[in-house]
């Protein structure tokens, strides 16, 4: 076997230059109405193309729903996701109970993603819930992580 053609960790390594290998079935969405209220398994699946024929939000499921379908979830580990929006209105992600749009420097993650644009998202949990103590939950922080065009 030549070096090149080596199967190493670095050499898949994205930061590398290596190429990261995931395994996906996308969850198409279609948004008519004002809203579509994602669930886990669907953010799960981390690739949601949307057709947008109707303006409305595209809700994340709650921290609890995240968690209880990623169970070994812990503080620290980080969910990306893509929205890829083909459809003709703009949509708005929206954060639900658990979920903080992050906030650096005073800006806020943009949450709209306007037709034909691609965005990547990172969900990292700042918060596990445990049955034991009542006063703690499910957290997470949202991160905008990069935009794009799509074109044809």
């Amino acid at each position: 076997m030549s070096l090149g053609t080596r199967n190493t960790p670095e050499r898949n390594s994205a930061m590398l230059g290596g190429a990261a290998i995931e395994n996906v079935t996308p969850a198409t969405l279609t948004m008519t109405t004002s809203h579509i209220n994602l669930t886990a398994a669907q953010l799960l699946k981390k690739l949601l193309p949307l057709n947008s024929t109707g303006a409305g939000n595209l809700v994340l499921p709650t921290a609890t729903a995240i968690r209880a379908g990623k169970p070994a979830i812990v503080v620290g580990d980080m969910l990306e996701f893509r929205v890829i929006n083909y459809g003709n209105d703009t949509t708005t992600l929206a954060v639900n109970t658990g979920i903080t749009n992050k906030v650096i420097d005073s800006e806020d993650a943009i949450l709209t993603i306007a037709t034909h644009i691609g965005t990547m998202w990172a969900l990292v949990c700042t918060a596990v819930a445990n049955p034991s103590d009542p006063s703690t939950s499910d957290t997470f922080d949202l991160y905008l992580l990069a935009t794009g065009t799509v074109t044809s």
